[in-house]
């Protein structure tokens, strides 16, 4: 990462391009190149909401719009199930005895 190299290099380190490395996904995985950004969005889901933004910014997706396509359903509940215990871990404290 400290590199900033791309995802896809040939082995002289210059650019793939992406028909090549989509016709390689699409061979392994019966889809094309996309899968890898909806790889990097489940893997980041683990950190919840903060995941998902970084996952949008390594992707170079600069709208929800684009970035929500990608957002698998694995994402959504990890996201989800983090601000759940966020939220009940903020409240415990909470005294609600004069409510």
């Amino acid at each position: 990462m400290e590199q900033q190299r791309p995802l896809y290099v040939n082995y002289d380190g210059s650019h793939c391009v992406y028909a090549w490395y989509s016709r390689q996904w699409a061979a392994v995985t019966g889809t094309g190149g996309h899968i890898a950004r909806t790889l990097i969005y489940d893997e980041m889901s683990d950190l919840g909401e903060f995941g998902l933004r970084y996952a949008k910014s390594k992707t170079h997706h600069v709208t929800d719009q684009i970035s929500d396509k990608y957002r698998s359903d694995r994402a959504i509940a990890a996201s989800r199930k983090i601000a759940k215990t966020t939220m009940i871990g903020r409240g415990h404290d909470d005294d609600i005895s004069k409510l």
